[in-house]
């Protein structure tokens, strides 16, 4: 990927904090950016506050892949 190109995002809903995180690191190793969260309402008022799927400012739940 060129700086022009982006990475895939997408936002991922799960209230079980272990599915959450082992779908998060799938996607992350499949080279696709994952916004995490435990409920479907935290994703919403994410996307209400105008974060873009992206927006590394967006509040969630941050998982670490190695």
């Amino acid at each position: 990927m060129n700086n022009k190109e982006t990475k895939p995002a997408a936002v991922v809903v799960n209230d079980d904090t272990t599915q959450l995180g082992i779908l998060s690191g799938l996607l992350a190793k499949a080279g696709v950016e994952a916004r995490a969260f435990e409920s479907a309402e935290a994703a919403a008022q994410a996307k209400g506050a105008g974060y873009a799927p992206n927006d590394r400012n967006a509040p969630e739940r941050k998982w670490n892949h190695a």
